[in-house]
Formats: structure tokens, sequence, C-alpha cells
């Protein structure tokens, strides 16, 4: 048997199969740098950080539950108070910041200022206690409890981070006495922090968990120039009866009005919020002024989800000629949460006056007559 002739193959498919096998590695390290390019901007947008804080709808909670009275009656009203609070994500990455700015109508980013003071850790947990205080205070004056100053000042936050008083005190240490000198106001205090200079070490004497402690901390000069501790505090206040609040994780100021309101619902008979759930936002001041807050139009849409009847607002004080653009955030703020609550009465209020007011029009009882005690 004779072998096959060969087979001559022209030199052109050659050299066209040269050309696709050229074309397809070409192709492939086409495909494999886009790969790693898109692996590389989905890293760098997780690394990224383009300076926002963003800021979201977050719930509201039942202030009842977390009241704890002993040693006087406690009511337990058929309506409820709520709290209300939102979520913020601080420096979010440039995934999160598109996400919220693009995606999220629900979202509100905001730019970080350059220059400003380093957070404070746990700050949000020191304006939390100090509006407990403060909100008992109001409460219990309001229905006729006199209230003893007790020695010291109680700490209720840190002015700046990374300061020598940060590495020592914490809020919830009461200040009894500094550089041999008792504190029992807030006057005192800066009086005595007054007589030294920026720089100095002073010996202060402190209460931390029934415990008395002394160290000796540098005084810092703040931004006008004035020699200061770095603290910020407010008397010791004697309780007539055990009262406390669980507000949990929940940090920041903004309860205030919610858990006065609920502290006199809960200490009188009768029913303040005439048996509906009502939520409230603002601070509260020892006067009884109800301050504002920001991210209203994002609290209502919570307070629209709990279906409840009333959501009491700080009211906009603002001077017109003075603080115009402040005045206008604020007044906006009112409009956007009426319209992120429509089926909820969005009412400002100036002071607790104002919300028992607005709550006896609304079908609520009014604030039973209490004798001094």
């Amino acid at each position: 048997m004779t072998d096959p002739p060969d087979v001559l193959v022209p030199e052109f498919v050659h050299d066209a199969e040269d050309g696709r096998s050229t074309v397809t590695r070409v192709l492939r390290g086409i495909g494999i740098a886009a790969l790693l390019a898109l692996i590389g901007v989905v890293i760098w947008g997780f690394v990224y950080h383009p300076g926002y804080d963003e800021v979201i709808p977050g719930s509201t909670q039942p202030i009842p539950a977390k009241i704890s009275v002993t040693g006087v009656k406690q009511f337990s009203p058929k309506g409820n108070f709520y709290l209300v609070f939102v979520r913020e994500r601080t420096d979010v990455n440039y995934w999160e910041y598109v996400r919220a700015q693009w995606f999220d109508d629900h979202a509100q980013i905001n730019k970080i200022e350059k220059g400003a003071p380093a957070p404070v850790p746990h700050q949000d947990f020191c304006f939390m206690q100090d509006s407990q205080a403060t909100a008992k205070q109001v409460a219990l004056r309001k229905l006729g409890y006199k209230l003893n100053v007790k020695p010291g000042v109680l700490i209720v936050g840190i002015s700046e981070a990374n300061t020598p008083v940060s590495k020592v005190l914490t809020c919830g240490d009461t200040i009894r006495s500094v550089a041999g000198v008792k504190t029992d106001s807030q006057k005192e205090l800066s009086a005595v922090i007054g007589q030294h200079r920026p720089g100095d070490a002073v010996e202060v004497v402190f209460d931390r968990a029934a415990k008395q402690q002394t160290q000796r901390i540098r005084l810092i000069r703040d931004r006008e120039g004035k020699t200061r501790l770095g603290v910020l505090a407010t008397p010791t206040v004697q309780y007539p009866f055990q009262l406390s609040i669980d507000t949990g994780e929940i940090g920041g100021p903004s309860a205030g009005l919610a858990m006065t309101l609920t502290l006199l619902d809960e200490l009188t008979p009768g029913e303040l919020t005439g048996n509906q759930k009502v939520a409230a936002t603002g601070t509260i001041e020892p006067d009884g002024t109800v301050g504002e807050i920001g991210a209203i139009d994002l609290k209502a849409i919570a307070v629209q989800q709990r279906h409840a009847k009333i959501f009491l607002v700080p009211a906009c004080q603002e001077d017109p000629k003075q603080y115009p653009k402040e005045l206008a955030s604020c007044q906006e703020g009112i409009r956007l949460a009426r319209k992120n609550a429509p089926s909820v009465l969005v009412i400002p209020v100036r002071n607790l006056d104002d919300a028992l007011r607005a709550l006896r029009e609304h079908g609520g009882e009014p604030l039973p007559a209490i004798a001094s005690k």
C-alpha cells in the first residue's frame, strides 16, 4: 500500500491562523485588563471617603417602658409618647455616597467641615444623659417638687477630643474641687479655672461610680483665648425619689421634650395623650424651652410608619433679620415633615407649656394641679 501524498497547506492559511491567534490574545489581554481595572475601581470606591456624613430615617420607641420609678406612685396611661431617632453613618465611602446621593430619596448627606474638631467618643450618649437629667428636673419642678442641689458639678460632655481632660474625665463624673477650691456650680468651676493660665496643671478631685479620685489635668486655651478645663458641666441634683430612664444605645439630646412629657404623664393620673400615639422631638432646656434639632423631615417618616396621631416638633425661633438662612432651613424642615407624614398632625411648639396646650386642644387631658412637695 502506498502512503497518501503530502497535503501542501498554503502559507496564507498559516498566516490567517496566526492572525486569529494574535487577535484572541489581544482581546483576552484587554478583557483581563478591563476586569482588573473594574476590580480596582470597586476597591477604590470602598477605600475612598469623599468627606460626607449620611443621615437616614430611624425609628420610634415608646418611652413609658423605659421609665422606672421607686418611692412614689407610677401611673400607666393608655396612650404613649414616643421618642424619634435617626441613624447616622459618619465619613461614608464613595459607594455609600453614590447610593445616598442618587438612589435614596430619604437620605441626607452632609459635608464634613474642614478643620472641624475631631468628634468626642461617646459624646451622643453624654448628651442623652444630660437630656435625661434636664427632663427629670423640668418635669418634677412642673409638678411642684423642690429639688436640692448637691455638692459638685456633673460632667455632661467633653468640649474636644484629644485634649488632656478627655484622657481623664468622662460624662457622669462629678467634679468636687479644682486646685483645692470647691466647685459646687458651673460659675465656681469657671472662676477657679480663670485664675490659671493655659498649660497649667491643676489638681482635680472627682467622683466616679461612688469612688473619689484625684488627677492632675493640664488646662487648655479655647478659641477665644480663654483658659478652660474643657468640659461641659451642670449642677448635680438630689431627686425626691428614685427615677431612671433607660434609652439603651440611643444617643443625642433630641428626646428631651418626649421624656419630659412622659414623666409628667407617668407621675400623674389622667391621659395627657388622650389615649393616642404622640411622637415628640426637640431638646428641653431648664426653663422648659424646646430647642431645635435637625432631620425633622426624616424623623417624620418613622412617625408616619408608627401611625402616630400627633408629632410635636420645635418651633422655628430664629430672628429673621439676624439668621434668615437658619430660619428658612427650619421652616423647610417642618414643611418636609408634613409632606413625609401626611396622616400625622405636625405641631411646632416653643416650650413645654405650648406642648401641653397642643395636647389638650387635640384630645388630651389637662395636667392635674399638684401641690408643692
